[in-house]
């Protein structure tokens, strides 16, 4: 679910990268994270997950134990390397 999530924004124009991580020590925990070119591009990919996906599974809020932890954040792209995998 997170994955598909995490799938449909790499394939939302203006999204750069997008990827979700697990706990590495068994606990229910996850980090999902996406970079885009502009906050425009974000509130665009947002709505499509939240017009696509969320009515197909329900969206992700039932695997939440907490509310979740959101944050946005500027970033300089000269401090982002997209050539090393």
């Amino acid at each position: 679910m997170l994955e598909a999530r995490q799938e449909m924004r790499r394939r939302t124009e203006g999204c750069i990268r997008a990827w979700v991580s697990r706990s590495i020590d068994g606990q229910p925990m996850f980090l999902l994270q996406a970079i885009y070119v502009d906050e425009e591009s974000w509130h665009r990919s947002a709505k499509r997950v939240s017009d696509e996906l969320d009515p197909r599974d329900g969206g992700i809020e039932s695997l939440l134990g907490g509310p979740p932890l959101v944050g946005i954040f500027s970033l300089d792209a000269k401090n982002i390397d997209l050539e090393t995998p």
